[in-house]
C-alpha cells in the first residue's frame, strides 16, 4: 500500500518560526508550524532572503548566506488516508477503475466535471481504499492536497512542503526547490486545481517522475488520461436519496427519487437538494413534490423559510464571500456560526462539509435572493479581521480565498477603512504562510483604500510593505521607488533613505557591464533591529544599477534566456522545457500582414532584407541577422478535438523589441454536434531545437463558420524549418502533428481526418421504437455527449457516436428506460462491443416523449459495414423488451 499524508487538507500555509531556533518537528504531512497572537520576531526565509516582523508591525528583509540554509529533508509520509465512513463513491465504478489504470500507468490524470458532481469524494475514496498507485509507481507514497484558489508555483510549494521539511520555515530558492521536487517518486493527488492548461503542463513537467491525479472544473489536460465525470446512474441515485432522507424509500418515495433523477440529470448534489426539500415539506405537512429542471432554484429560497433564524443568519454571512470555501474555525467566528447552526445547514443541503471545509450547495448564493450581503458584509469583514488578528499564519493561509474576496466586497463597496483593517490584518499572516500572490493583492487593495481615503499611516505602511515583496521577489527598482516613497511619509528610517536616493551612484559604462556584479550582502546578519530598508539602502541601489546595465547589454547584444524589450503578454509566462520566458505580445502589423504569402515546401527559408530591418538593432550589432525569416504556404487541413484546422501559412518576422516568432495562420471550426460554438481550450505548440513553445492566441471559440485566427511562438536560436513541427491539441495518444516543411526532419503528417458515418432506420422492441438520424466517427477525439468535453481518446482508438429519436410504445408497471449498455456494435471484423457512454432515461410511460438520445464508443479505426445492435430497455429487471433488432451501416473514408 502506498504511503499517503494523513488527510485532505485546504491550503496549507507554514507558520512563521518565531526564534532562530529550528521550528518544531511537524507531524507528517503538516508542513506548518503554529504561531498565534504577536508576529513581532516571526520570519519566513526563501533563499538567499528572510522577511521578518519587526516590534511595530512593518517587515524587514534580512540577507544570510544561501549556503547556511538548514537543507531540506524528506518527511516521513503517513501509510495510508482513510475515507470517512460516509464516504462511499457511489455508481462510480467505472471512472474508479479507469483512474486505477491511468495511474498504474503512470499516466497523468485529469478528474473533470462540474461543481458539487462528486471529485472530492471519487479523489478521497480512490486514496482511501490504498489500491490507486502500486509500489512500482509510486514507491515513495502518495500526496493528498487541496489546490483551491492557489497558483500553480504555490501548488508546487505546498507539494515540497508536504515532502520536505525544513528548519525554521526556510525554503529553499525556487530553483532549488524544483530541483528538489523533480527528484521526488510519489502519487501527487491535487484537488480543486483551477489552472490554465500551459500551466497544468508546466505543474506536471515540474513532476517528472510523479504521477499526478488533479480534479478540475473543465478539462484541459494534454497527454495524459481524463476522466469525466457526469450524473449518477439511478440505482446510485435511489441510494443517495436514501441516505439523504435518512430511512429506506416507501414506493411513493422511490418513484419521485427516480423523476429527481431525471430531473437532476443525476447530479448528485442537485439529487440531496431535492431530497432535503421533499424531506423538509413532508414535516411541514405540505405534499411533496418533485419540482421540474427549470424550478431547482427556486428549492433554496424554500429549504431557506424553514431554518432557524441563526441558520438563516449564518447562511446570509456566508454567502457575502460568494461561493468561496470556509474553514469551520472562522465559520465558529462569525455571529451565530455554533456547531449545531452548521449541522443544521448541512442537514438541509444547503452547505456542503467536506473534512473541516465547508461551502455553500450550488446555487445557494443566487437563490438568497437580491444583494445577500449588503447589510451584513460589515459584521462579516470585521468578525474576519478579529479572527485573523488573533490567528497563526497556517490557519490565516488556509482562508485566503475568504480574506481576498472579502477585501475585494470591501473595495468594490467603497468601505476603505475595512478594506484596510482586513488588509492590514492578513497581508503579514499570508506573507508568512507563504501565499505570497494573495499578499500582493492585500497591498494593492490595502493601498488603494489608504489613497482614496487619506489614510497617511495606512498608506505608509502599504507602501513600505509593498516595497518589501517586490525587494523579495528580486524588482530591485520597484522596491527602490516604493521604499523611498514609504520614508517620504515617514516610515522608520526615511530620512536616512532619502539621502541615499538623492545621490544615486552612476550606472556602469554599458561596454564593461557584463563584466559588473552587485557585491554580495554580508553572510553575517547585523546585531540588533533592522530599520526598514534602512541597512538594505545601499545594496539595494547597488543591484538596481548592475541590474539597468545588464538590461543595456541584452537591449544591445540581444540573448537567449534574457527578458524582451517589448511588453509582455497578459498570458503570461511561456513554459519551455522547465524554463520560465515571458512571452511578448505579438505585433499587430505583422499579424495583420499574416504568413499568406512566401515560399511553399522544401528549404530552410531565407533571410529577408525587410525583415531584418524592421528590428531595433543593426545588422553589426544583430544576433538574429542569420536567423531564417521569411514565410511559406502550408495549405493543409489538419483535425483535433473536433476542430478544423485549415493551416495557410507561417511567417518567421520580428516582435516589437526585435526578437524572432512565428505566426501561423489558420481557419478554425467546430465539426461536432450540439452546440454550434465550442471553446478553444488549449491552442497549438511548436516543437523546435528540442524546445516545446506553447502559443499565444486571441480565439477562445470556434463555431461551425469557421473563424481566422494568428497562432504566435516565440523563437530561439537554433530554429530550422526543416526541423519545425506543429502540434494540435487533441485528447487523444495520437496527437495530431504538422511539419512545417513536408519530408524534412520534423516528422510524419498526422491529419486525423474524420471517416463519413451512413446511417438511417429504426430499431424496435416491445416498449419502443428509436429513429436512428445520424452519427460521428472520428480519430481526433472521443466522442461523447453533445457539446460536453469527451474522455481522452485511447491510442489506436476511434470515436463513434450515434444519435436518435426515441417514441415510447407501451411500458411495463415502473415505466420504461434505456442506457448505452443496451446496444452494441459489431464491428468490420466480427468483434461485438458494448456502447460505454449515453443518455440514460427512466420510468417513461406511453405517451411521454424523451429528448433526443445518444450513444458513444471507442472502436478500433476501419472503414466498412457496421451493425448496430438493440438489445433491450426496461427498467425491470424481469420484463424482458423483446428479441434484439439490429440494422448495419457504414462508416467510410
Amino acid at each position: 500500500m502506498a504511503a499517503t499524508t494523513d488527510a485532505l487538507r485546504g491550503p496549507v500555509g507554514p507558520s512563521a518560526a518565531v526564534s532562530d531556533e529550528p521550528a518544531a518537528q511537524a507531524p507528517a504531512g503538516s508542513g506548518s508550524v503554529a504561531v498565534e497572537g504577536d508576529l513581532t520576531g516571526s520570519q519566513v526565509g526563501i533563499g538567499g532572503k528572510v522577511v521578518q516582523i519587526q516590534a511595530d508591525g512593518f517587515a524587514t528583509v534580512l540577507f544570510v548566506d544561501g549556503t547556511e540554509v538548514a537543507r531540506a529533508e524528506r518527511r516521513p509520509l503517513a501509510r495510508s488516508v482513510q475515507a470517512r465512513k460516509s464516504l462511499v463513491a457511489l455508481g462510480r465504478e467505472r471512472e474508479l477503475a479507469r483512474l486505477a489504470d491511468a495511474v498504474d500507468a503512470a499516466e497523468p490524470v485529469q478528474v473533470y466535471g462540474p461543481s458539487g458532481v462528486g471529485k472530492t469524494t471519487l479523489l478521497l475514496h480512490a486514496t482511501g481504499r490504498g489500491t490507486l498507485g502500486t509500489a512500482a509507481v509510486a514507491p515513495e507514497g502518495t500526496v493528498l492536497l487541496s489546490a483551491r484558489g492557489l497558483p500553480t508555483e504555490e501548488v508546487l510549494q505546498e507539494v515540497f512542503l508536504a515532502t520536505y521539511q525544513v528548519a525554521g520555515l526556510h525554503l529553499p530558492a525556487q530553483a532549488e526547490r524544483r530541483s528538489l521536487l523533480a527528484a521526488l517518486r510519489v502519487l501527487v493527488v491535487l484537488d480543486d486545481l483551477d489552472c490554465s492548461a500551459e500551466e497544468l503542463a508546466d505543474l506536471v513537467h515540474a513532476l517528472p517522475h510523479c504521477v499526478v491525479v488533479t480534479a478540475s472544473g473543465r478539462m484541459n489536460l494534454t497527454g495524459g488520461c481524463t476522466v469525466g465525470l457526469r450524473g449518477l446512474p439511478l440505482p446510485a441515485a435511489l441510494t443517495l436519496f436514501q441516505d439523504a432522507l435518512g430511512r429506506p424509500l416507501t414506493d411513493e418515495e422511490s418513484a419521485q427519487a427516480e423523476q429527481a433523477w431525471l430531473t437532476t440529470d443525476g447530479h448528485p448534489g442537485r439529487l440531496g437538494l431535492v431530497a432535503a426539500y421533499l424531506r423538509e415539506a413532508a414535516e411541514h405537512g405540505i405534499p411533496p413534490e418533485v419540482p421540474p429542471a427549470d424550478g431547482l432554484a427556486l428549492l433554496v429560497p424554500k429549504l431557506v423559510a424553514w431554518l432557524s433564524t441563526a441558520a438563516t443568519g449564518l447562511l446570509r454571512h456566508l454567502a457575502v464571500a460568494g461561493d468561496t470555501e470556509w474553514g469551520a474555525p472562522l465559520v465558529t467566528a462569525l455571529p451565530g456560526g455554533t456547531a449545531a447552526v452548521v449541522e443544521e445547514l448541512v442537514r438541509a443541503r444547503l452547505l456542503v462539509q467536506n473534512e473541516t471545509r465547508l461551502h455553500l450547495a450550488e446555487g445557494v448564493a443566487a437563490g438568497l435572493g437580491e444583494n445577500p450581503d449588503g447589510a451584513g458584509l460589515p459584521a462579516v469583514a470585521e468578525a474576519v479581521a478579529d479572527w485573523l488578528a488573533r490567528s497563526a499564519p497556517a490557519d490565516a493561509a488556509a482562508e485566503v480565498e475568504v480574506v481576498t474576496a472579502l477585501v475585494q466586497r470591501a473595495a468594490d463597496a467603497g468601505l476603505d477603512t475595512l478594506v484596510t483593517r482586513l488588509a492590514r490584518a492578513g497581508a503579514p499572516r499570508l506573507m508568512l504562510g507563504l501565499r505570497w500572490r494573495a499578499w500582493g493583492r492585500l497591498l494593492d487593495a490595502g493601498l488603494h483604500a489608504a489613497q482614496r481615503s487619506k489614510l497617511r499611516d495606512d498608506e505608509a505602511y502599504f507602501t513600505h510593505e509593498s516595497g518589501i515583496r517586490a525587494l523579495c521577489l528580486g524588482d530591485v527598482a520597484k522596491a527602490a521607488v516604493l521604499l523611498s516613497a514609504a520614508a517620504a511619509l515617514g516610515v522608520r528610517g526615511g530620512e536616512a533613505l532619502r539621502e541615499l536616493l538623492s545621490d544615486p551612484p552612476a550606472p556602469p559604462d554599458p561596454g564593461t557591464a557584463v563584466a559588473q556584479h552587485p557585491s554580495p550582502p554580508s553572510t553575517t546578519p547585523p546585531s540588533g533591529p533592522w530599520h526598514h530598508g534602512l541597512l538594505t539602502g545601499k545594496a539595494l541601489l547597488a543591484a538596481a544599477a548592475a541590474v539597468a546595465a545588464a538590461t543595456l547589454c541584452v537591449n544591445a547584444f540581444g540573448g537567449e534566456g534574457t527578458s524582451n524589450a517589448g511588453p509582455s503578454s497578459s498570458t503570461g509566462p511561456l513554459v519551455t522545457d522547465g524554463h520560465t520566458r515571458e512571452a511578448t505580445a505579438p505585433t499587430r502589423s505583422a499579424a495583420s500582414r499574416g504568413p499568406d504569402s512566401g515560399q511553399k515546401g522544401g528549404g530552410g527559408g531565407h533571410n529577408s532584407s525587410s525583415h531584418r530591418a524592421s528590428g531595433p538593432s543593426t545588422a553589426e550589432s544583430d544576433p538574429w541577422k542569420d536567423f531564417p525569416f521569411g514565410g511559406r504556404r502550408v495549405d493543409t487541413t489538419v483535425y483535433a478535438d473536433g476542430f478544423r484546422y485549415d493551416v495557410v501559412g507561417a511567417l518567421v518576422d520580428r516582435d516589437t523589441s526585435g526578437q524572432p516568432q512565428l505566426l501561423l495562420t489558420a481557419t478554425v471550426r467546430n465539426e461536432l454536434t450540439g452546440p454550434s460554438s465550442r471553446r478553444l481550450e488549449n491552442t497549438p505548440t511548436l516543437q523546435q531545437g528540442g524546445r516545446r513553445t506553447v502559443s499565444l492566441t486571441d480565439t477562445t471559440s470556434a463555431g461551425r463558420e469557421g473563424r481566422r485566427a494568428t497562432f504566435t511562438f516565440p523563437l530561439y536560436q537554433g530554429f530550422r524549418w526543416e526541423d519545425a513541427q506543429l502540434e494540435f491539441p487533441a485528447y487523444a495518444d495520437d496527437v495530431t502533428t504538422l511539419p512545417l516543411v513536408p519530408g524534412g526532419s520534423g516528422g510524419p503528417l498526422v491529419a486525423h481526418a474524420p471517416y463519413e458515418v451512413v446511417i438511417g432506420g429504426k430499431l424496435r422492441n416491445t416498449w419502443m421504437e428509436l429513429t436512428v438520424i445520424g452519427g460521428q466517427y472520428r480519430t481526433d477525439v472521443a466522442l461523447d455527449a453533445p457539446g460536453d468535453m469527451a474522455p481522452k481518446l485511447r491510442a489506436g482508438r476511434a470515436g463513434l457516436l450515434l444519435t436518435f429519436a426515441v417514441e415510447i410504445l407501451d411500458a411495463p408497471p415502473g415505466g420504461v428506460g434505456l442506457r448505452a449498455q443496451d446496444f452494441d456494435v459489431v464491428q468490420p471484423d466480427g468483434t461485438r462491443l458494448p456502447f460505454e457512454v449515453g443518455t440514460d432515461f427512466g420510468g417513461f410511460t406511453k405517451g411521454r416523449t424523451p429528448q433526443q438520445q445518444y450513444i458513444a464508443v471507442q472502436v478500433t479505426p476501419a472503414a466498412g459495414t457496421y451493425t448496430l445492435a438493440f438489445t433491450h430497455a426496461s427498467q425491470d429487471a424481469g420484463t424482458s423488451g423483446g428479441p434484439e433488432d439490429s440494422l448495419s451501416f457504414t462508416v467510410r473514408k
